[in-house]
């Protein structure tokens, strides 16, 4: 792993929220619940992008939140035409997310097809997005084609393009097995890291599970990691999901320091 820097080093960092986290909603609203929580930045969750895209910025405006990045879904791998139809999808995201001042997609991998196909579309979307000054980060899944790290260094290996990046995710770290706490086992220091956590082969809200965040935490700082924190809630009630993505990041708060 490169870029390791002292423990006391103060990095800035965005802390974010997924319109995930507010999947039973519309994205307006989502947006409006993700400024209530108190998050200074929003990952958006899209199929695909909008026609019209005025009412998106007006909406970011109005709850002053930063586009942190939008989250494009899963990259194509049944076959190159799959691959290539995926890469076309995001890549109209990816425009999307810089139009809005951000400079983040996260994709993720399918659950099966076939690894070529896979870093394929991932070559053909970065040699499309080449000038655009947009980072794609991949993010670890469990059951997926880049559940470990073993997976995502040999898509490393296969795709080697500087725009291309890590999203760390805790929870599904730990559901395919390894510590996302040891930074000797990511691929590359990450870009974005999800909020959230894993306790008997389930999903759950960050520190309701198994990660060890302060640890992470710190571990992350000694990486130089300057990216977004981005709360993705899984695991809670109905009732609960607005409170605990308050106090989410109340937690992260404490586990990054003062000035998150």
């Amino acid at each position: 792993m490169r870029g390791i820097l002292a423990p006391e080093t103060i990095i800035e960092m965005l802390l974010a929220c997924s319109t995930r986290s507010f999947s039973r909603d519309r994205l307006e609203i989502a947006l409006a619940k993700v400024a209530w929580a108190g998050y200074q930045g929003v990952e958006m969750a899209l199929e695909d992008a909008p026609s019209d895209t005025s009412w998106l910025r007006e909406r970011l405006q109005n709850n002053q939140l930063r586009m942190a990045d939008i989250h494009a879904g899963a990259l194509g791998a049944a076959d190159r035409e799959a691959a290539l139809e995926g890469a076309a999808r995001i890549g109209r995201l990816a425009l999307l997310a810089r139009e809005m001042d951000g400079s983040r997609v996260v994709v993720t991998a399918p659950e099966q097809g076939d690894f070529e196909a896979l870093a394929y579309g991932l070559r053909a979307l970065l040699g499309a997005l080449e000038r655009l000054p947009v980072a794609v980060c991949v993010a670890n899944s469990a059951g997926t084609l880049v559940a470990t790290p073993e997976n995502l260094a040999r898509l490393n290996e296969a795709v080697p393009a500087p725009a291309h990046a890590l999203a760390l995710d805790p929870g599904q770290a730990l559901l395919a097995g390894w510590d996302p706490a040891q930074p000797e086992r990511w691929p590359a220091v990450p870009q974005v890291v999800y909020l959230n956590d894993a306790r008997a082969g389930c999903l759950r809200p960050p520190g309701a599970g198994e990660v060890d965040w302060p640890r992470l935490a710190a571990a992350l700082r000694g990486a130089g990691f300057d990216g977004a924190v981005t709360l993705a809630l899984v695991g809670a009630h109905d009732y609960e999901v607005e409170p605990a993505a308050r106090e989410a990041r109340l937690a992260a708060e404490e586990w990054f320091g003062v000035g998150v």
